[in-house]
């Protein structure tokens, strides 16, 4: 007689519902009918893989939101909302939501905050060390998708020991708190990256500069301070001091790849790291590919890299940058190639060792005044941009487009079909 193995015995899920106006605290919170009131029901929630916390659309609660409960890879627990109208909102409290638990996926969110004060000294900016999401130590195997992050300090910090997470299609505006002591400049950050191996993909961010005592304006898309291996790809930033700035070891290996920046700030920058002799370097191996840039302001500066650059700290390849005032200034030779520089006047100002595979010429978008920089049939970036992003995995254009479409690759975040 064979014996048979047990029915596999699946444990059942539980959703609870939490609604600010209409919920109660001393309900079962098992029902839409039946929601609990407060987040701090909601941070008590004895959740187990597979179940599901719904916060209701057009409610606003201050925060914290405290996410401490693991999923598993199999049956992630599910943060996310129900009903209609507006995302719910967390606001105005230190990390609106912090996470600390593994294998979460954390979906349709907005948060935002009040400042905490102005700096009367720095043009009256708003000041205050507010975070949307807060990816705590032990934060690993996490999705944040779907959500919304603006006005804070910080949008999205993802910290050191907080690794493997991913912050997909996400959109963060206007994130211009600067830090309240007048002897820090800190702040004005979309995505802040301190921990490893870490995805940021298919974001718009937008807004990140900041008034600055020390630099004059500051701020920062994406900032790299320690994380390694991080990809940032498929991203769209518009309006921000500088797409990434990146400092402090162990700062390394770090992808940027298929972004779209545009940005007529007046100092706006595309790209500043730092070699082995500057304070905040060295940070080695970051990998610049097939990436789309437009800065329009008089003082724009769209690469920088000083303190010892070299092949070992920054390599760019496939790219295209349109910078009004200057496109670059490194102070030694770096890993560089089939690139496109280019600015209004046709005289680009490249301040490093160019490749005869790069090339100072016209992209020949296909409507620059409305920002749409993809490729005209005549631009001399189609099918030149090299293969350094896709031997990476990088396989799709900005769109999704599957590269190549011709012989090879096309310069820039936009692949013609």
């Amino acid at each position: 007689m064979v014996a048979l193995a047990p029915a596999a015995v699946f444990a059942a899920t539980t959703t609870r519902y939490v609604d600010c106006s209409g919920g109660n605290d001393a309900w079962s919170g098992a029902s839409s009918s039946s929601a609990w009131r407060t987040l701090t029901k909601a941070n008590g929630a004895l959740l187990n893989p597979g179940d599901f916390l719904l916060l209701k659309r057009g409610c606003t609660w201050t925060g914290p939101l405290n996410l401490t409960r693991s999923g598993t890879s199999a049956l992630p627990i599910t943060i996310g909302a129900y009903g209609t109208g507006n995302l719910p909102r967390i606001q105005n409290y230190h990390e609106n939501v912090k996470i600390t638990a593994s294998h979460l996926l954390i979906q349709d969110i907005f948060t935002r905050s009040d400042p905490v004060s102005h700096d009367a000294g720095c043009q009256d900016q708003p000041t205050g060390w507010r975070v949307g999401f807060r990816f705590m130590a032990g934060a690993t195997y996490d999705t944040l998708r779907y959500s919304e992050a603006d006005q804070q300090y910080i949008g999205i910090l993802v910290e050191a020991g907080a690794h493997h997470n991913r912050i997909l299609s996400n959109t963060l505006k206007g994130n211009n708190m600067k830090d309240p002591s007048v002897y820090s400049d800190a702040g004005a950050v979309g995505i802040s990256l301190m921990g490893n191996d870490n995805e940021v993909a298919g974001n718009s961010i937008s807004g990140s500069d900041t008034c600055s005592r020390q630099w004059g304006r500051d701020g920062a898309a994406v900032e790299i301070y320690g994380g390694s291996r991080n990809s940032v790809h498929h991203n769209t930033a518009a309006q921000n001091h500088n797409f990434t700035e990146l400092g402090k070891t162990p700062s390394a290996d770090n992808t940027f790849a298929y972004n779209k920046v545009t940005s007529s700030l007046t100092t706006a920058n595309f790209v500043v790291t730092r070699g082995s002799s500057n304070t905040y370097g060295p940070v080695y191996r970051t990998k610049v590919l097939n990436n789309v840039v437009y800065l329009s302001g008089s003082q724009a500066y769209a690469v920088q890299c000083y303190g010892g650059c070299s092949s070992s700290i920054l390599s760019m390849r496939g790219n295209i940058i349109w910078s009004e005032d200057r496109v670059g200034y490194a102070d030694h030779a770096f890993d560089e190639g089939n690139n496109l520089y280019w600015k209004s006047n046709g005289a680009p100002k490249v301040w490093f060792p160019i490749s005869s595979s790069s090339k100072k010429a016209d992209p020949r978008f296909v409507n620059l005044g409305a920002l749409d920089l993809r490729l005209q049939s005549t631009s001399p970036a189609l099918n030149v941009g090299g293969t350094a992003a896709v031997v990476l995995g990088y396989v799709t254009d900005l769109f999704g487009v599957a590269v190549p479409q011709g012989a090879a690759p096309d310069m820039g975040a936009h692949e013609r079909t």
